[in-house]
């Protein structure tokens, strides 16, 4: 039922209704008599449809009879094609298409779509429009946009199930045909594009596509280098692809093909060459100088040529063409009429040398914070969103200065608002010995007097002015006031402070599938460091919506924490486990050692990022047939360098969002909230359109329209703070039913709001729909914080504001604000959604926040500090998965002689270890050892001295880990390993009348590790239930794996493996005593290491540690028998755990009654399997309902009882339960003697605890006050969490490793950008 339920799309409770009744457009599901369910689509009709597509066709005809207007001035050939396309492909569409409810949702979001792209070219005059379409600023936006109208219209044909929406080209009529050939200057570029790109009528592939067939094609390994030398070239538009024509025009000027690397980079060294210049751009840059001088730069006019310009005499600058056609040269007119012909453009350069003697340079150009023809208006409209302290410096708008600096500063005017900042613009004057700072100008009047500039008193008088030798040195003398360029990506570059790693970082995650649940770690009482927090705002009785979708995950590293919050789309397991996945990835690419210590600044970490996202969508897809989608924000808090004084320190976060997930921010100097993400909603109408997503969504990929990255400086005590739509939506004044007027009216006393805000939101009166994208935007943001601020007051009153704080009042605010709509659907349950949001106020949903705050958590004095490194091309596993801190050198036991150089302790300390002596010749261990290591003496009494061949790593490593969410299934490496997790536990009927499986979150956690040499594989479990349990058997599973991981290299022997584990259970009980929450945190841990015999590869041996009640077992293939190689580990006694690590005693000491190394020889082809204890329970003799007497020489009393033979002989009694388990294990399998797999293993466990299971959950489904029944032989089985961890000895087969039908590692090694 819950996959049934998981594919009902987000419209379910978003139908448009009347007010209070059922409506021909809502949907419901009504639970049919057989117990199937009746899904009731809103009927649609022909005329609708019909309308939505003539309306889009009509908008596609005004842009194409527009653009052709302007199509003499400017190059407009990509966009009217992409409208062409749009007219031609609905024309089809409305001859062929069956009505359908997508489709009319799909059509309706596409011609919001098309309007927007059409509001691009509505200006006041033909040569205003030909000018924004080619303007370097302006035309990406129109590029974009154009991209954005193409995928959509993709949606809506694919919606219709017509044959044209199966392709992948839209151009389908002979004419967009013809046009596409035209884009090919000769057959054989249209044949090797064709070759590239396998398609006859491929308009334009992704960049990533494009960049795999040019490797393949040129045989060359780029670098980020040239990948990013390429992207500027043919993707300068920044629109994520090449199309035909931009190929084209690449060969044309820089073929053949496999040349054009070696011509792009032998260019671009060229003193002369200055890109993608504007005409204004170089008449301002050589208006001043000496005749000769002379420039050569892109044209954007014709694509294909470049523009010679160069000084003829004193204020006279000459403009030629040169026209490209490589390989066959370059030509230009030197004449009218007469053409030469140059073998490329430096040899043309060479020739004309008697007059362009001079190539221009400049110190700015390439500089981020240079943006030249930038307006006033424009760089005050681009800066007003942006911190204090950023800037940009540009061409000025009259000819009287040369530039403008314009920057962000705090409001110092005499009435000046607390918090209020404006922006400032400066004339720099080129004088003969470089550059004096003028006078301020009025910017929009909002600057104050230059008397109150910042910048004032380093201004002397007229005569006196300081004269700076270059634009970089003036910039960097104000370094104290103009602190973080301007970026488009809104991310400047800021040196990090080096790395700082906990000895055990702090890891937060959920809610799972629990709704309602929290968590926070701080230092005392009354603070909270971070806080997260979530709730369900839907109808108690509406269980499918419990499917908790909205899913966050933290890491504090020590002076970095990283955080991500998913929320996944629509409803139901699906979309569970996209967030789920989604979030983890975001942890596990960024929360480690090696990733943090290659960030030298926080552009490298949007650039990973980035790339986390990308990973982060490929975890989604990879093993699912139907995997969900989500949207995500995630980034990190870090420590920077202050730019004016590197010895300070300051704090920023850096975040990258794609969806409608928003990050806030409050300020503790200010006292208001601030939204960086303001506009990342694309589709202000549509609150359905997330605006993006990760997940098949476009052609099986990601929907990236809002995907952007942010940075915001912060102070000490500021609380980033993250949340789903289900928060921030209920901040919003439209969905709480406030008109635009009433919502001016409350904005009134706030004097940060700007009068033209106000003045908007009065004219729109009492309809949203009468004021215009561009205005309701800064309405409805200025509203949404001003709100958060009054919720913030109240929650805290009068106290310090923190992160629970903030997080209480974000959820109790969504809470409240559904409170009618709930209680209506509660009591009407077959009415729809009421749609009146004056009485019914708020919008229902998944609603989490995660509350930071921007304060050191570890003292300084806890933290290892590293050096930046780089990533090396050949990085392990092991370098990349360094979560915790530890010297990655092999856990070696001290001498008594070198005892004192041991920093290794039970809690609080680094964890590194001693390189002196031999493991072989130990005779003591050091004082300050692990509880587990003080162990080693007993535990290495009879370890063998057998050598191991060595670790293996870059031939592949592969991980897998789960569960992947609390949803059920199965996750697996190719043949090689599959775990399966679920729970056995009853749902039952809460005294709310909510529904909920008892017992939840799972806190069973599985790994393994993969490698040609090595296998590990781990299983971890809970005594407890709860929240805190299931995070800490996780984190004991992930210290462990982790630790393992970094000491493989050095391990050449069975006693050296032995030593690393020992040592890395050590790790995973500081970690869960460092995790500090109110009740104590343990977890059982068993841990199997195989491996490979140096002298005999088909050899393996299998090392396993275990504490706690989970077992493993080996089946051997040669004779098809189970053996369980950890006998007599787990008590007779089931309610006796044996042991544990964690905080079980008061001291903080681990219960190690039942620590235990076993070892045992395997080969290649047999199969290691681990149970957890509920697993292993389900096949013990008493569970099953048989009698002592049932088993062979158990007993001879016929009166014996399983409770006398357990206090009689406990020791026989396991012995006898060992054997019984192996003896039903093995008859299970017998079946498949010749082709066991992992998989079936797993499968075969978990089905039978199920079964076996099945009368009790039933009986405490329909009894949910009882008690579970003791009664095993009417009731068999053992309810609990189930995990099965299998395993197949030996190495990877080569079909699988080409075929990469194994799940990749999440933790594949990276290469960082060079500098």
């Amino acid at each position: 039922s819950h996959y049934i339920l998981s594919v009902f799309d987000e419209m379910f409770w978003r139908s448009k209704k009347d007010k209070g009744e059922k409506s021909s457009s809502s949907k419901r599901a009504t639970v049919q008599p057989d117990g199937s369910l009746n899904v009731q689509q809103p009927p649609t009709t022909r005329p609708e449809i019909e309308a939505l597509i003539t309306r889009a066709i009509a908008t596609a005809q005004r842009c194409s009879a527009t653009l052709r207007q302007v199509s003499k001035d400017a190059d407009v050939d990509e966009f009217t094609f992409t409208v062409d396309i749009v007219g031609n492909a609905l024309g089809k569409l409305q001859q062929s298409m069956q009505p359908t409810y997508a489709l009319q949702q799909k059509l309706a979001q596409f011609n919001a779509t098309l309007d927007s792209f059409e509001r691009l070219f509505q200006t006041s005059s033909t040569a205003k429009l030909a000018e924004k379409l080619s303007s370097a600023r302006r035309r990406p936006i129109f590029a974009q946009e154009a991209i954005r109208v193409q995928t959509e219209l993709r949606l809506a044909l694919d919606a219709s199930g017509a044959a044209i929406g199966s392709s992948s080209d839209l151009a389908t009529d002979e004419a967009l045909k013809q046009r596409l050939t035209d884009s090919f200057s000769s057959a054989d570029v249209r044949k090797l594009w064709e070759s590239l790109f396998a398609g006859e009528n491929v308009t334009a592939v992704e960049w990533d596509t494009f960049l795999e067939a040019y490797e393949k094609a040129t045989g060359s390994k780029l670098t980020s280098d040239d990948d990013n030398l390429l992207k500027h070239v043919l993707d300068n538009d920044s629109v994520g692809g090449v199309t035909a024509r931009s190929f084209n025009h690449f060969l044309k000027i820089f073929g053949p093909l496999n040349s054009s690397l070696t011509n792009i980079r032998s260019l671009f060294k060229q003193k002369w060459f200055h890109g993608f210049l504007t005409v204004e751009e170089v008449v301002r840059l050589l208006s001043d100088q000496p005749p000769g001088t002379f420039l050569v730069r892109f044209s954007r006019s014709k694509p294909d040529s470049f523009v010679l310009e160069y000084v003829e005499s004193k204020g006279k600058i000459r403009t030629t063409m040169i026209k490209n056609d490589m390989p066959r040269g370059v030509r230009i007119m030197e004449e009218a009429t007469v053409e030469k012909v140059f073998p490329s453009i430096t040899d043309l350069i060479s020739n004309y040398s008697s007059i362009m003697k001079y190539p221009f340079v400049s110190d700015f150009l390439s500089q981020p914070w240079f943006f030249g023809d930038i307006s006033t208006e424009e760089a005050t409209e681009m800066l007003s969103s942006r911190p204090v302290g950023t800037f940009m410096v540009r061409f000025s708008d009259s000819g009287r200065f040369s530039y403008v600096l314009s920057f962000v500063a705090k409001d110092e005017s005499q009435n000046a608002v607390p918090g209020s900042h404006v922006v400032k613009h400066l004339d720099i004057w080129k004088v003969p010995s470089g550059y004096t700072l003028g006078a301020e100008q009025a910017a929009q009047g909002s600057a104050p007097s230059s008397s109150s500039s910042p910048l004032k008193h380093r201004i002397e008088d007229e005569k006196g002015h300081t004269v700076y030798p270059s634009l970089s040195k003036l910039i960097h003398e104000w370094k104290s006031v103009l602190r973080f360029n301007f970026s488009t990506h809104r991310v400047p570059s800021l040196k990090l402070v080096d790395f700082g790693e906990a000895l055990a970082p702090i890891d937060l995650s959920g809610p799972g599938n629990i709704a309602g649940t929290g968590i926070r770690v701080g230092h005392g009482p009354g603070f909270s460091h971070v806080c997260a927090q979530n709730a369900v705002t839907y109808p108690k009785d509406s269980y499918p919506w419990q499917i908790v979708c909205d899913q966050f995950a933290v890491r504090i590293l020590g002076n970095r924490t990283v955080f991500a919050l998913a929320d996944g789309c629509g409803w139901g397991a699906r979309s569970r486990l996209a967030a789920v996945k989604a979030s983890q990835s975001i942890i596990d690419r960024l929360g480690n050692r090696a990733m943090q210590t290659s960030l030298i600044d926080t552009s490298d970490i949007r650039r990973i990022l980035l790339r986390s996202f990308s990973y982060a969508h490929d975890a989604i897809v990879e093993n699912e047939e139907a995997p969900g989608t989500t949207t995500l924000v995630a980034g990190m808090l870090v420590e920077y360098e202050n730019p004016a004084n590197p010895q300070e320190v300051e704090h920023g976060v850096v975040f990258a969002s794609v969806g409608d997930c928003k990050a806030y921010i409050w300020s503790t100097k200010e006292q208001r909230v601030i939204d960086p993400t303001s506009g990342n909603r694309t589709n202000l109408r549509d609150a359905k359109d997330p605006g993006g997503r990760l997940g098949p969504w476009v052609n099986d990929g990601p929907d990236l329209r809002n995907l952007a990255t942010f940075f915001w400086p912060l102070s000490p005590g500021d609380i980033v703070f993250a949340v789903s739509d289900g928060i921030h939506d209920n901040f919003e004044p439209e969905c709480c039913g406030i008109t635009p007027a009433a919502t001016a009216q409350r904005l009134k006393s706030n004097p940060l709001v700007p009068a033209s805000v106000i003045k908007a939101g009065e004219e729109a009166g009492e309809s949203w729909d009468k004021i215009s994208d561009t205005d309701m935007e800064p309405l409805k943001v200025f509203y949404q914080t001003d709100k958060v601020k009054q919720l913030l007051a109240q929650t805290s009153s009068g106290n310090p504001i923190d992160s629970f704080a903030v997080a209480t009042a974000c959820v109790n605010n969504a809470l409240q604000m559904t409170n009618n709509s709930r209680t209506f659907m509660e009591q009407n349950p077959t009415k729809p959604e009421p749609s009146d949001h004056v009485a019914y106020p708020g919008k229902m949903d998944h609603a989490t926040v995660i509350a930071l705050q921007a304060a050191a958590y570890f003292p300084k004095s806890q933290l290892k500090f590293h050096k930046p490194t780089e990533i090396s091309a050949n990085a392990t596993l092991g370098s990349v998965l360094a979560a915790v801190s530890g010297a990655a050198q092999m856990p070696t036991p001290p001498t008594s002689s070198s005892s004192s150089s041991s920093t290794t302790s039970t809690k609080g300390s680094s964890s590194s270890f001693s390189d002196q002596g031999k493991i072989e010749s130990f005779k003591a261990v050091s004082a300050n050892a692990g509880p587990c290591e003080k162990l080693s003496e007993k535990l290495l009494l009879n370890a063998p001295t057998v050598a191991v061949a060595d670790y293996i790593s870059n031939e592949y490593v592969k991980l897998l880990t789960g569960p992947s969410s609390a949803a059920e299934g199965e996750m697996k490496l190719g043949s090689m390993a599959s775990g399966w997790s679920t729970s056995t536990f009853p749902v039952i009927k809460q005294p709310d009348g909510t529904r909920a499986r008892i017992a939840d979150p799972n806190n069973t956690f599985y790994s393994v590790e993969l490698t040609p040499t090595r296998i590990t594989l781990a299983i971890s479990s809970s005594s407890n239930w709860g929240t805190a349990a299931a995070q800490g058997s996780a984190a004991a599973n992930r210290i462990f794996l982790d630790a393992i991981s970094r000491f493989q290299p050095h391990m050449k022997s069975i006693v050296e493996a032995k030593i690393g584990c020992l040592r890395a259970f050590d790790m995973a009980h500081q970690q869960l005593v460092s995790m500090g929450t109110d009740a104590k945190i343990t977890a059982g841990l068993l841990a199997a290491l195989l491996l490979r015999f140096k002298e005999n590869p088909r050899k393996w041996t299998m090392l396993v540690t275990t504490i706690g009640s989970s077992k493993v077992f080996l089946w051997r293939k040669a004779d098809g028998v189970v053996r369980d190689i950890t006998r007599g580990s787990a008590p007779a006694d089931r309610s006796d755990n044996g042991g544990r690590l964690g905080d079980y005693t008061a001291a903080g000491a681990p219960d190690l009654r039942n620590l235990t190394m076993y070892s045992s020889e395997v080969e290649e082809g047999d199969i290691v399997f681990a149970l957890s204890p509920s697993a292993q329970n389900n096949f013990e003799p008493d569970v099953l309902g048989d009698d002592p007497q049932d088993l062979d020489d158990l007993t001879d009393d016929d009166k014996a009882t399983w409770g006398s033979l357990l206090q009689s002989n406990p020791q026989r009694l396991c012995d006898a339960k060992d054997a019984y388990r192996c003896t039903q294990l093995g008859d299970m399998f017998s079946e498949h003697s010749d082709d066991l797999t992992p998989s079936l293993v797993t499968k075969s466990v978990v089905q039978h605890c199920q079964d076996k299971t099945k009368k009790t959950r039933s009986f405490m489904e329909a009894n949910p006050y009882a008690k579970e029944p003791s009664d095993y032989k009417t009731y068999p089985g053992k309810i609990g969490h189930i995990a099965c961890l299998a395993v197949r000895v030996g190495t990877v087969p080569k079909s699988e490793l080409q075929s990469n039908s194994l799940l990749p590692t999440m933790f594949e090694p990276l290469l960082k950008s060079s500098k």
